[in-house]
């Protein structure tokens, strides 16, 4: 990403996990249901909204290719979302990925003109 790019996170309810959202609302599904909304500090975003995002990331993105590879660093959720938006996937595609390990690189790429994952969390 360019210099001051903004750096980008899916963020689950503040001090929730998945199990215990589940608890309250079984068969919850962050790629299919979203986030839970929070207080006005902390209203959530809908996987549509991190969808969007990404693709103006991507949309910022594919001109620069022409002259080279571009690293993006992201959140394990984002990068999934980003995959998938690549790939030309509904962002609720992302569930098909693992989900990164920490300080995990993936790579994507096309071949043909179709974008294709080259690697994914590889250490």
């Amino acid at each position: 990403m360019p210099r001051g790019g903004r750096r980008e996170a899916v963020r689950l309810r503040p001090g929730r996990s998945s199990r215990q959202i589940r608890e309250s609302r079984p068969g919850w599904d962050l790629w299919r249901d979203g986030v839970i909304p929070g207080d006005a500090d902390h209203p959530g975003e809908q996987l549509h909204q991190v969808a969007a995002r990404t693709d103006a990331v991507l949309d910022r993105i594919r001109p620069l290719l022409s002259d080279g590879d571009v690293a993006v660093v992201a959140h394990g959720h984002l990068a999934r979302v980003l995959t998938v938006r690549w790939l030309g996937l509904d962002a609720s595609a992302s569930r098909l990925l693992g989900h990164p390990h920490p300080g995990t690189l993936s790579f994507l790429a096309t071949e043909d003109g179709q974008p294709f994952i080259s690697a994914w969390n590889v250490s």
